[in-house]
């Protein structure tokens, strides 16, 4: 197996690579989001949870969600851009520990979802996490250095084990199930 130090500009967590027949989606004019509208998004994040969620309590206590509920608030307390929303937003709903909670852009409108995960920030390869190691599936590149099998090390000076437990504060799973969120941080060219 080989090694290989990556240098890519990630400008956000999200880790889904462009595929040879990709095209980067045109950039999104999106201003700031003002702190009162976030603040509103929360309150009603907040109630739908509490009225609707069936699992919110499932492995947190009412104490401990609204703890959760308060960090969401104080990371929006500011205006920020709709990536940094969505990050907080992200790592708001991990901590819920279900599966099925999750910031989901699928629900967004498409010039939302390009904006969010459509850039020309994504590694140029697919990869699975093996033993916390990135290794390298199938390569897009021109680099000859990141042939199936290279382990990636670094990406932009970031340690990939640093990489891995950064997203594993936002993927989803039910409990304590790290080993779902692993396979899910994997990208594998199945999903969109």
């Amino acid at each position: 197996m080989r090694s290989v130090v990556v240098c890519l500009v990630l400008a956000s967590l999200a880790s889904n690579p462009l595929r040879a027949s990709d095209h980067p989606a045109p950039p999104v004019a999106v201003t700031a989001i003002s702190k009162s509208d976030l603040a509103k998004d929360v309150d009603v994040l907040q109630r739908a949870y509490e009225q609707l969620h069936p699992g919110l309590y499932r492995y947190n206590t009412s104490e401990q969600m609204q703890g959760h509920f308060d960090a969401l608030r104080k990371a929006l307390d500011h205006d920020q851009s709709m990536s940094d929303a969505f990050l907080a937003f992200s790592l708001f709903a991990a901590k819920v520990k279900c599966g099925h909670t999750y910031a989901n852009f699928t629900n967004q409108p498409r010039a939302i979802q390009q904006a969010l995960l459509e850039g020309d920030d994504r590694v140029p390869f697919y990869f699975r996490w093996l033993d916390g190691r990135m290794i390298v599936t199938r390569n897009f590149s021109t680099d000859q250095a990141l042939v199936p099998g290279t382990e990636v090390l670094s990406i932009d000076g970031v340690a990939t084990k640093d990489i891995l437990a950064r997203l594993m504060t936002i993927a989803r799973a039910d409990g304590s199930n790290d080993a779902k969120r692993i396979a899910s941080l994997q990208v594998q060219g199945e999903d969109r």
